[in-house]
């Protein structure tokens, strides 16, 4: 399935290594970091994680770069159940 996938056979042997075997978690998470890899090249927008800058997904970028371009002081994005509220002036 993973080299159905594209992937070459030793980043599908890491993948299954890293997940214990369990082929349909290894292609979740081959799925997980090909949509961080396409936010790293296609986003703008950052936070401040717990294990440092990551880029917003590409629906909220889109969202706080249609603000930033209206001129807004402010945009509320709702993520994971959670409210954030980023202020522009505070940046």
């Amino acid at each position: 399935k993973l080299l159905g996938m594209g992937m070459d056979k030793e980043s599908a042997r890491v993948a299954l290594c890293a997940v214990g075997g369990d082929v349909e978690k290894a292609m979740r998470l081959v799925l997980e970091d090909s949509k961080a890899h396409v936010s790293r090249e296609a986003c703008e927008w950052e936070f401040e994680g717990d294990k440092g800058w990551v880029p917003f997904d590409v629906e909220s970028d889109r969202i706080l770069q249609g603000a930033v371009d209206q001129m807004k002081e402010a945009c509320e994005l709702r993520l994971n159940g959670h409210r954030y509220l980023i202020d522009f002036n505070s940046l």
